[in-house]
Formats: C-alpha cells, sequence, structure tokens
C-alpha cells in the first residue's frame, strides 16, 4: 500500500526503508487503510495498552499483544502527515 500511496503523490516526498526480514502480511491491513496514513489492526474497546508502530515493528507489537495479559490496541502508522490531513469523524 505504501509503495501506491508514493506514487500518487504529486509535492510529498516519500522514503522507503526496506526490510530483508520475513513479516507477515497482516490481518486489517490494506491498501486503503495505508492511504489513510494510519489505521487500526484490532480495535480493543477500551484497552489498557495502546501500540502505534510502522514498519516491520507493528508485527513486533502484534506478537507482544498475544502474550500480555492487558487489553491492547495495536495502530499502524506508516505516515503520521497523511493521517493528519484526514477529516474528523464524529
Amino acid at each position: 500500500g505504501s509503495y501506491k500511496v508514493a506514487m500518487e503523490q504529486d509535492f510529498t516526498p516519500s522514503v522507503f526503508a526496506l526490510s530483508r526480514q520475513n513479516l507477515p502480511q497482516l490481518e486489517g491491513s490494506s491498501i486503503e487503510a495505508v492511504a489513510k496514513g494510519g489505521y487500526v489492526l484490532n480495535d480493543e474497546k477500551e484497552p489498557d495498552v495502546i501500540f502505534v508502530a510502522t514498519g516491520s515493528e507493528v508485527s513486533g507489537c502484534v506478537e507482544a499483544a498475544k502474550l500480555m495479559k492487558q487489553k491492547v490496541r495495536i495502530v499502524s502508522m506508516p505516515c503520521a502527515k497523511l493521517f493528519d490531513e484526514q477529516p474528523l469523524e464524529c
């Protein structure tokens, strides 16, 4: 999704930090979600902890959340600038 968003930007620089790690395709991730700059991977109601991560760190947060006894919400934030440009939802 990040590649598509970067190619569609006319005036915004983009950087790709690539990894040779074997990373999973995370459930809840999509091109549409990435285009918003940030999205919730698991929407735990009334979480005790919120992890915000980007790139390969997101899958690490997913694994850590499985080991924790607290309710954990995981947010993937590939681009804070795109996220800040989204309209507020009521």
